[in-house]
């Protein structure tokens, strides 16, 4: 297991915001490269996602695989940061979310 790089987090949120072809590829490539801290990773994911894109990344089979559910407090930035200090504190996940926040 490998961690996320800052450049690989923003590629996979590229390719989740592109066409139906770049989701599946996005998608494919997330549950391939067996991230380490993976329920970081898919709540930064789901964060970084806007409107229709979002509802499209929750309703796919990786997310219901992977039982992917969130209510609007768990998506606050504050929430997301204090999920990432008890889990997983590492620098990349708050650079991260910092990028996801401006």
């Amino acid at each position: 297991m490998d961690n996320i790089t800052f450049d690989e987090f923003f590629m996979l949120r590229r390719l989740l915001n592109s066409s139906e072809e770049d989701f599946e590829i996005g998608i494919s490539n997330l549950k391939n490269l067996n991230f380490n801290d993976k329920k970081i990773v898919d709540l930064l994911v789901v964060k970084s996602l806007r409107l229709e894109k979002r509802q499209r990344f929750l309703k796919s089979n990786y997310s219901k695989a992977a039982s992917l559910t969130y209510n609007v407090y768990e998506l606050f930035g504050k929430t997301i940061y204090n999920n990432i200090i008890k889990d997983a504190n590492k620098k990349v996940y708050k650079q991260i979310l910092k990028e996801i926040m401006k």
